[in-house]
Formats: structure tokens, C-alpha cells, sequence
């Protein structure tokens, strides 16, 4: 009787975790649809309504290509349609779509480090080295995907490494080597904005850049620090749970910090001490600089009892003009006060390019 329960007990688990992955699936699908949502008015208005670069083409294949995508995901999760066979050629999709919104992301980033590092050769290419360095290394996890075996009369399909060609601790590289890159894109940020934070100079679209970054790297860092135990210690049918989650949120929060920074820059100004300025050749181009010069001018003019203005004395003591009753007093006050602005407003200390660097 012992022996017989036994196959029992593993149906039961693995009925038991398939839905735990189906839970967590919609629960983390629901959140990019509300955000989608949302969203959407912000979207018509700054997205929609505006000129289109190749930042925002990415941002529009990542929103609306990722919820189609897992549309698929969840009905594998119970389908009685997938076989093994079909199973086994079906994972490669689900791995493929998880690696293409993930990466996506990842190169919306880099075009933001470009913008805001204004092209600095040394930096961009440290960001595109790790950035190479991480898709290189899932695409080759993803070409040993493998469906999760499940017992004769459970009908599922989800994708983990397989474990006799991948050793866990490699695996465990899909979950930290995008965290790795999320880490150095947050490093350069804040290496950008701090200065100006710090220094009270920052106008509201550098600390929003911060602000955002800092967010976004919480969030992602907490999934992905779970997601890389559970593929070392998890059983096979929980151990990329978390990965359809980290895929999810990381591209609800990437296309709200798209629209936010778009959103915050459309006033064309910053009310917060800097300047936004645009260029007429290269309306999507943000630049910051420093409130302009200010030179404050006080006239002193002199009148006489009949309102005349008469030249201003040279000493402090009143001045009488006539004698007896054709006596004149002269009365002083300050005139109007003039401010001069200059035209220019100095070089810009910073530069971000609102078509590329709307990432984090």
C-alpha cells in the first residue's frame, strides 16, 4: 500500500506546483495589463502624438509583443494539446520570448547610458560588452532548454535547463547575469546624477532619471534574487517560476519609466532650477544647464516738486535750488528696478536625449 501511494503523492505535487506557476503567472501577467492600462492616456498622448525614434519602436515591441506572447504561456500551462513532443519544440518559445523582452530592455538601457554619457566611447563600450557578454550566454542556456517531465497524466508545458549538460550553478546565470548588467547600468546613472543631486543643481527630469533607476534595480533585484535559489534548490516544476515574473515586470516597469521621463519633459522646462532647453533641428534633444545669469540693476533718479526728472547729486545732502518763497526742494527715490538677462545661457553641463535615454 506504501508503494501505491507513492506515484499519488507525486501527482499531487506536481498538480500542486503547476499551479502555483499558474497563479503566479496571472498575478504577474495582471500587473503589466493594469499597468498597460493605466498607462495608456500617457502613451496616446507622448508616444502616440509625437516624433518616433528607434528607442520608442523598442518600447513598442516590448508593451504590446510581451502580453501576446504570454497569452501562449498560460494556456500551456493546463493544455491537454501539448504532447511531449510538441512540448519539447513549444519551451523554445517560451525561452525565446522571456530572452527577447528581458534583452530588449537591456538595449533600451544602453541607448540611455549612450544618451546621457553623451557617446563616451569607454563607457558605452563597457555596456555593450556585458551586455553582449549576458545575451550570449542565454541564448546558449536557452539551446538546452528542456520541457519538465511530468508524470503520464498530467498534461503541462514549462521550460527548465536541463541539469545532465547545464550544472545548476551555470543555469543560475540566466537569473544574475541580466542583475549583473542592471547593476552596472544603475552604477553609471547615479554616477551621472549624483553630483547634480547633491549639489542642489539638478533640475525634477535628473532626479526622476535617479529616482527611477533606483526603483526599477529594487524591484528586479529582489526577483531575480529569488529566482536564482530556486533554480539551485527548487524541484524541476518550480524553478523558473519566478522568471516569467522578472520577464513581466521588468517590461511594465521599463515602459512606465519611458513614459515618465517623456511625461516630465514635454513642459519644456524644468521648474526645479534648470533650464530644459530643445534644439529646432533635434526637437527630442534635452539639455540641462544652469539658471541663466541674472544681473540686477537699481536706477536712482532725482526729481523736483513738478515731477521733472533733474540729474542725480553727487553728495547725499539734499540740493535747494532758488531762494526764498521761488525756493525748489528736490525729493529722491529709488526708480524702477531692471533686470537684465543675458541671452546666453553658458554651456550645458549635461545632456539627455529624450528619444534614447528613457529607459529605467
Amino acid at each position: 500500500m506504501g508503494g501505491a501511494s507513492d506515484p499519488n503523492a507525486a501527482v499531487i505535487s506536481e498538480v500542486a506546483e503547476l499551479t502555483t506557476t499558474f497563479y503566479v503567472g496571472v498575478a504577474s501577467f495582471t500587473v503589466l495589463v493594469w499597468d498597460h492600462l493605466v498607462t495608456l492616456s500617457d502613451e496616446i498622448e507622448y508616444v502616440w502624438k509625437r516624433k518616433k525614434s528607434a528607442l520608442i519602436y523598442l518600447f513598442f515591441l516590448n508593451r504590446y509583443m510581451t502580453p501576446l506572447g504570454f497569452c501562449v504561456n498560460l494556456f500551456a500551462y493546463f493544455s491537454s494539446y501539448f504532447t511531449p513532443e510538441t512540448c519539447q519544440h513549444f519551451v523554445r518559445y517560451e525561452g525565446t520570448m522571456t530572452l527577447m523582452g528581458i534583452n530588449v530592455t537591456a538595449l533600451m538601457m544602453l541607448l540611455r547610458i549612450y544618451a546621457i554619457y553623451e557617446g563616451r566611447k569607454l563607457v558605452v563600450a563597457l555596456v555593450a560588452a556585458v551586455f553582449l557578454c549576458e545575451l550570449g550566454v542565454n541564448a546558449w542556456l536557452l539551446s538546452h532548454g528542456i520541457a519538465v517531465r511530468h508524470s503520464h497524466n498530467i498534461h503541462a508545458c514549462t521550460m527548465i535547463f536541463d541539469s545532465t549538460k547545464v550544472p545548476g550553478g551555470v543555469a543560475s546565470a540566466s537569473a544574475w547575469l541580466p542583475l549583473l548588467y542592471d547593476t552596472v547600468i544603475l552604477i553609471l546613472t547615479l554616477l551621472k546624477t549624483y553630483k547634480h543631486i547633491r549639489n542642489a543643481s539638478a533640475g525634477r527630469i535628473m532626479r526622476v532619471v535617479a529616482k527611477e533607476g533606483l526603483v526599477y534595480y529594487g524591484v528586479i533585484f529582489t526577483i531575480t534574487f529569488i529566482l536564482t535559489f530556486m533554480i539551485l534548490l527548487a524541484p524541476d516544476g518550480l524553478k523558473n517560476i519566478t522568471a516569467q515574473t522578472e520577464y513581466l515586470l521588468t517590461v511594465a516597469m521599463m515602459s512606465r519609466i519611458t513614459l515618465h521621463l517623456k511625461k516630465q519633459t514635454h513642459g519644456g522646462h524644468d521648474s526645479d532650477g534648470l533650464f530644459v532647453s530643445t534644439s529646432e533641428h533635434a526637437p527630442g534633444r534635452v539639455r540641462f544647464t544652469r539658471a541663466p545669469e541674472v544681473s540686477i540693476t537699481v536706477q536712482r533718479l532725482t526729481h523736483d516738486d513738478r515731477g521733472g526728472v533733474v540729474d542725480m547729486p553727487k553728495t547725499a545732502t539734499p540740493v535747494a535750488f532758488g531762494k526764498g518763497p521761488a525756493r525748489r526742494d528736490e525729493w529722491h527715490e529709488l526708480g524702477p528696478v531692471h533686470l537684465d538677462i543675458n541671452a546666453s545661457h553658458g554651456s550645458a553641463e549635461s545632456g539627455i536625449d529624450v528619444d534614447k535615454a528613457t529607459t529605467m
